[in-house]
């Protein structure tokens, strides 16, 4: 508390400075905080829009392997998903929620995940 009494008693230029420097520096950190706030909320929205797109495209691209439920072809499609860049893991289920392909770093990451490289029906090949 002394240092700041010794400062506020150090003359008029130094109390004019602080008190104009104090209410700059916090709405310059309140703009900071919300620029970085709103660019990330940006960022997660794309990142949702491209998953939302690349599932649309993946769904009517295993349409047909579904269908005569070729399970290497659809092993074929979840492998090129994975190769884009922000895809960690790739599932196909039935209509029934059956698991019947999937690939890639399993959800819950982190050290414990395992690393399927194809599954089906549950089992690791």
């Amino acid at each position: 508390m002394r240092g700041w009494a010794r400062v506020w008693r150090s003359g008029v230029r130094v109390r004019i400075v602080l008190l104009a420097l104090i209410p700059l520096l916090a709405i310059a950190f309140v703009i900071g905080g919300y620029t970085v706030r709103e660019r990330l909320a940006d960022a997660q929205t794309s990142l949702d829009e491209r998953g939302r797109i690349m599932a649309a495209n993946l769904g009517m691209a295993t349409e047909l392997a579904m269908l005569t439920r070729d399970l290497e072809r659809l092993e074929d499609l979840c492998h090129a998903a994975l190769k884009q860049p922000d895809v960690d893991w790739v599932a196909i289920r039935d209509a029934d929620g059956a698991l019947l392909v999937q690939t890639g770093l399993a959800p819950g990451g982190g050290v414990h995940a395992q690393y399927l490289s194809c599954g089906r029906g549950g089992d690791r090949c």
